[in-house]
């Protein structure tokens, strides 16, 4: 709800960047803070949330990637089923 406002003026894509921009500068504060109330150096925390923001877009990319490889060799997971039955076996049970 909190960016509904940024949704009307801008538009969808606009608000979905605002949330990721959000969300890795939180994480990379979150760090710094949490490293520094550990007793870590400025700079050490510093760079151990820069690392963090940094990490958290490189995990969403791997994850994204590799749901993105999935699908076009195996077709969306929602095809597939449950794990241990075949997409024959999930269809015909879906339809009973």
């Amino acid at each position: 709800m909190a960016l509904a406002p940024v949704t009307l003026l801008a538009g969808p894509l606009a608000s979905l960047t605002v949330l990721v921009t959000l969300g890795y500068a939180g994480s990379a504060a979150a760090m710094y803070w949490l490293l520094r109330r550990h007793g870590a150096s400025v700079l050490a925390a510093g760079l151990g949330g820069a690392s963090a923001g940094l990490a958290t877009g490189a995990a969403v990319a791997l994850l994204l990637c590799a749901y993105g490889l999935w699908t076009q060799f195996h077709g969306p997971l929602a095809e597939h089923g449950p794990p241990g039955t075949s997409p024959t076996t999930a269809t015909a049970s879906a339809r009973s």
